[in-house]
């Protein structure tokens, strides 16, 4: 068994050595991840879920799901019953943007997970009699799902059966045969070899036993072509042969919503709805796997992405191709050259409307063929730049301009530079020893934020770091709202994650060092802090040096939240060195008292000017018994204004005659008697102290008002 996506692979094979699949993950390049003998229940199926998760669907009606690296995770029930009976085979499909699950079982009942994320399960209607025990089915899970009743059974996820020339609509609790009318049907048939139902759930394909594809509606009110592959497929030989024994495809799928691929064992098929057949032929055997725009192919060696030739270089690539890119890249290509005819190209689009169109349609061209041809894409982002010189021009002739102003043409600019830095990315992304080469179409379907997680749960921090650098600096026109998650969180999730996977013991001695002067790097460049200005971060071992504030130019990035996650996994002194960084006293004292760093959150108290800050801080060393009366009075006098204030509000609560708690009374009483003491000291500071309380106090008016 095999599952694939775009950058990672799942194998479950069976060595002739041993009685149990071996699990292998790679990455798209063919670097080993995780590989482990599995030992659970013999598995029936494997897919990636929309968290990039392992499922494993298990013979004993469980589902077991997995990290990327073969770590387990956490594991689903499929009900009693299939546990009881035991899963025969099941197929993966998305539901409601989470990953579900359908399962069919040995006494022949099918059951649906419509989440792996919770325990719920939906028993379909029993199958026909007639039906069993061979029989085709496909899950339809889609509300814009047509069947063509007008049972509540079918409006959610159910099942396309067919058996024999027998088609069955199988409902949560509802059974319903489809009876078509015998011209739906030119050819003589006995049963149905596969089925296959499209992205869009609007259309299904049947490949009969007479090597014939026959593509309708979902609800099969209408015939969308019928095609015998016979005399179209050379490996099928001609219509007057018989068909050939074992020679029937292994699968049928969408390419996309107008095309299906036929796959036999080393080529594939594909025919669209104008009924052009074009065969791939392979040296090996081959496997296929349905992505969100095309259809992957895998080989021993090698696997490649077959699509449709996205619309925008279509437009570009169609023989006598006149639209405004074609032209002016034409032009570019002339104006290169050095010749003449680069005027008459230009003279076309020369009004500022269809310079404009041709820019956009170029950058659009070149987002999509980025990955399959980089100097097809290099070239057309050249012709959008050297569109973009003109526009500037055509903004100061009104009889050229024709409603074009200078926000069009600013926002062109905002987006050349969006997809250029986003391009780069990608195609960094895609080197092999990364392996997550991803398509335009793909990287909009999944957005920065899944992108962002994937590199995380790799280890990429390099390039996760540039992904949320580059939404940092330039706003998103493409995702508005991940763009501002990304610049508010990203930086926070990748340090957080970081500080999750280092090794025990990593922030001592030497080693913590290390890990400090590589955070420094990273946080200077994300600061945009000039070369040779870098930020700091004290390695010694006072608790006063380096003070706060180092974390004001870094944007959107929280250091508390880091520390704070450093501290839960056991590193206490790196967190205590981020904490240095967080600009904001009230979000680093609750931790540097959480971490026993009780003089350190005093002169973070005192530093901030805050008088409540500072009375938090005391309180929370007295209240809670953290220090000693002795220790507390002799950590006070190390900070002459925290001992006014301290002395200010002691004095307050005898005035106004506050008892201490019954939890912190014998610690108050003491520190009264302590404070009593020396009170009877010669402090000729005492006044310039009481001083320094009241500026606290006018500072704290002023800013009230």
């Amino acid at each position: 068994m095999l599952s694939a996506q775009t950058t990672i692979a799942a194998f479950l094979q069976r060595p002739a050595s041993s009685t149990k699949p071996f699990l292998r993950i790679t990455t798209s390049s063919g670097k080993t991840i995780a590989e482990n003998l599995w030992k659970d229940a013999p598995p029936v199926a494997i897919g990636w879920t929309t968290e990039d998760e392992l499922a494993v669907v298990q013979r004993s009606g469980y589902v077991t799901l997995l990290t990327m690296n073969a770590t387990f995770k956490r594991r689903l029930s499929l009900g009693k019953e299939a546990e009881t009976a035991q899963v025969v085979e099941a197929k993966f499909f998305t539901y409601e943007n989470h990953t579900a699950v359908a399962c069919l079982t040995g006494n022949s009942r099918i059951f649906i997970a419509p989440s792996l994320e919770r325990q719920r399960i939906l028993a379909i209607a029993d199958i026909p009699h007639l039906a069993r025990p061979s029989f085709l089915w496909d899950v339809i899970s889609s509300h814009n799902s047509n069947p063509g009743l007008n049972s509540d059974a079918f409006k959610s996820t159910w099942i396309l059966l067919v058996f024999s020339r027998h088609i069955f609509r199988l409902g949560v609790g509802s059974t319903h045969k489809v009876e078509l009318p015998s011209s739906y049907f030119s050819t003589n048939f006995s049963s149905v070899i596969k089925i296959a139902v499209s992205s869009d759930e609007q259309s299904v394909a049947l490949f009969l036993d007479t090597d014939v594809l026959w593509v309708g509606s979902l609800d099969f009110s209408e015939v969308k072509f019928e095609l015998p592959l016979r005399g179209r497929v050379s490996a099928l030989g001609s219509e007057e042969q018989t068909s050939i024994p074992g020679c029937r495809p292994l699968a049928l799928k969408w390419l996309d919503n107008s095309t299906v691929a036929v796959q036999w064992t080393n080529f594939i098929v594909l025919v669209d709805v104008d009924k052009n057949v074009y065969e791939f032929f392979y040296p090996t055997c081959i496997h296929t796997e349905i992505e969100i725009d095309g259809l992957r192919i895998l080989t021993p060696s090698s696997h490649e992405l077959l699509q449709r030739v996205p619309s925008p270089l279509e437009n570009l690539g169609r023989i006598g191709a006149s639209c405004p890119a074609v032209l002016l890249l034409s032009a570019y290509k002339h104006w290169e050259e050095r010749s003449g005819g680069a005027h008459e190209y230009l003279r076309s689009i020369q009004s500022g409307g269809r310079m404009l169109e041709a820019v956009a349609q170029c950058l659009d061209a070149a987002c999509h063929c980025a990955l399959a041809s980089k100097s097809t894409a290099k070239a057309l982002l050249n012709a959008a730049r050297f569109g973009r010189g003109f526009l500037s021009v055509v903004l100061t002739s009104p009889e050229k301009a024709h409603g074009l102003d200078a926000s069009k043409v600013n926002e062109l600019s905002q987006r050349t530079v969006e997809i250029c830095n986003t391009l780069r990315l990608l195609n960094n992304l895609s080197v092999p020893w990364i392996s997550i080469a991803i398509t335009w179409f793909q990287y909009e379907s999944v957005g920065p934020l899944a992108l962002l997680d994937r590199l995380l749960s790799r280890g990429h921090y390099p390039m996760a770091t540039e992904l949320v650098r580059i939404h940092q600096q330039h706003p998103s026109l493409l995702f508005p709202e991940e763009n501002a998650k990304l610049r508010t969180l990203g930086m926070t999730r990748i340090l957080s994650h970081w500080v999750t996977g280092l090794p025990s013991g990593a922030d001592q001695g030497p080693e913590l060092h290390l890990l400090l002067r590589r955070l420094t790097n990273v946080l200077t460049k994300l600061s945009g802090s000039p070369s040779g200005q870098r930020l700091s971060v004290s390695t010694g071992s006072g608790s006063g040096g380096g003070g706060s504030g180092g974390g004001l130019v870094v944007p959107s990035l929280s250091f508390t939240d880091v520390a704070t996650r450093a501290a839960e996994c056991g590193h206490r002194n790196l967190a205590e060195k981020l904490l240095e960084l967080e600009p904001r006293p009230s979000l680093e004292i609750p931790l540097l008292l959480r971490l026993n760093k009780h003089g350190l959150a005093l002169t973070r108290a005192v530093e901030s000017g805050d008088t409540d800050l500072l009375l938090q801080v005391l309180m929370a060393l007295q209240d809670a018994a953290q220090l000693d009366a002795a220790s507390l009075v002799l950590l006070l006098r190390q900070h002459p204004t925290a001992l006014a204030f301290y002395r200010e509000h002691l004095e307050q609560r005898a005035l106004t005659g506050c008892e201490p708690t019954t939890r912190g009374r014998t610690s108050t009483h003491l520190t009264f008697q302590a404070l009593a003491a020396l009170q009877k000291e010669d402090d000729q500071a005492l006044n310039v102290k009481r001083e320094v309380v009241a500026a606290f106090a006018s500072r704290v008016r002023f800013s009230l008002l």
